[in-house]
């Protein structure tokens, strides 16, 4: 600093200078740190979806006779959404019912079926949840990043609504926005 005139009132001495294991160990290079926990309890991206039927303890049936549970738990955000059935035989409906939504939004042929359920479980954890602090979506809940969705396809219906506003005339005033 003193040889390039970077600068002033700094006063060089000859004198040797003992080694200082501090700043030897300060000096050195540092090994990255992982940015993902790898360890056995570390969240992963597997939901899961149990049927209880095979309960120890009968479930008694409730006021609208629904008397099977079906849970599906998010492991990543412990997001957990629990749905009643009267029949075991309801879960493949409650999921063909999923599907075929998915397909006649996104204009998928029957034989996508698989897709269409890929792809709204990808949209799924992409869009903000109340079930997450501060309506985080699964995926920032996870990784700590907003994610982009620019690239997610636009899908559903028209709809209208009507806005009314109090302070004098009831004006109603329409927009189009799709759902």
């Amino acid at each position: 600093m003193i040889d390039k005139k970077l600068a002033e009132g700094i006063v060089a001495s000859n004198r040797k200078v003992d080694f200082c294991m501090n700043c030897a160990e300060a000096k050195q290079a540092r090994r990255a740190k992982n940015k993902q926990d790898t360890s056995t309890s570390a969240p992963t991206d597997e939901p899961g979806a149990t049927l209880c039927i095979d309960l120890k303890v009968d479930i008694a049936p409730d006021r609208l006779d629904l008397k099977h549970i079906l849970t599906s738990v998010d492991h990543a955000t412990n997001y957990i959404c629990v749905y009643l059935l009267r029949k075991k035989s309801e879960v493949e409906g409650l999921l063909e019912d999923f599907v075929k939504r998915c397909c006649k939004h996104l204009r998928f042929h029957k034989d996508f079926g698989g897709d269409a359920v890929l792809y709204a479980s990808y949209i799924r954890n992409y869009l903000p949840t109340r079930a997450n602090a501060d309506h985080a979506s699964p995926i920032e809940a996870l990784t700590g990043k907003v994610p982009d969705v620019s690239y997610i396809l636009r899908f559903g219906a028209k709809c209208m609504s009507n806005i009314t506003h109090a302070a004098g005339k009831s004006a109603r005033k329409q927009t189009e926005k799709v759902l």
